[in-house]
């Protein structure tokens, strides 16, 4: 069962962090090695999820759905409460119908008046959480945040006569780079093998930084359902 999680694991790691060389590097060394770093009061976990991406007052647009992952270090402080920093390098914060093509260019505008619009992006995270345990089963954690939009585009779909068009528009220069906020979550243990085995993380993450450099608000604010694999096999963990 855990060599077939760490094989999806694997496959999400190169779908997801293989645009950034040195990111898929570190989720390869961490997937690999993971159980023989592991220790009672060191180990690591890697997760991945979706996201519901809420836009709050941006340009009337809606919530979106993302995807996420990376990698917990989880470090022990007594029995019950971890330190438990992250590196998340893949985090695709996604909404929809977003504001109006405007590229400059006579002969494309006037073919997306009515398009589908979309907002992508990208971006890793630093998250710096603290972890108790409060069961067998449940656990909270929570902390600060730093972030870095590496990427953001918006995407525009439409039809001519019964053909798609699509056109991708980079609006980066838009919005900052760094982004800060806090997290929270609620942790749950699906197995007998308490904390060592797989789990759900439901997490809400709030941006406290307006990211939109223009007129307009647009903050970080996500709700995220993760599944979680500790690395702790060979570690006396509770």
């Amino acid at each position: 069962m855990k060599r077939l999680l760490v094989i999806i694991f694997l496959a999400i790691s190169f779908l997801f962090v293989s645009h950034s060389k040195s990111y898929g590097q570190i989720a390869y060394l961490v997937l690999i090695f993971g159980d023989k770093l592991a220790n009672e009061n060191f180990y690591f976990t890697a997760v991945g999820g979706f996201s519901v991406n809420f836009p709050g007052d941006y340009m009337n647009s809606s919530p979106g759905v993302g995807v996420n992952f990376g990698f917990i270090a989880n470090i022990r402080i007594n029995q019950k409460l971890f330190f438990a920093p992250e590196f998340v390098p893949f985090s695709l914060y996604r909404i929809n119908h977003v504001e109006r093509i405007n590229t400059g260019n006579p002969d494309i505008d006037p073919l997306f008046k009515s398009a589908t619009s979309i907002k992508r992006a990208y971006q890793f995270e630093l998250p710096v959480t603290l972890r108790y345990q409060m069961t067998d089963h449940f656990a909270v954690s929570g902390g600060p945040y730093i972030g870095f939009w590496t990427s953001v585009k918006n995407k525009y779909t439409d039809k001519i006569d019964d053909d798609k068009i699509e056109y991708t528009q980079d609006v980066g220069d838009n919005f900052e780079t760094l982004d800060f906020g806090f997290v929270a979550d609620v942790s749950f243990s699906l197995t007998k093998k308490v904390w060592k085995g797989p789990f759900l993380r439901l997490r809400y993450k709030q941006g406290l930084r307006d990211m939109y450099k223009p007129s307009g608000e647009i903050y970080s604010s996500t709700l995220t359902l993760q599944l979680a694999l500790p690395f702790v096999e060979t570690a006396k963990c509770p």
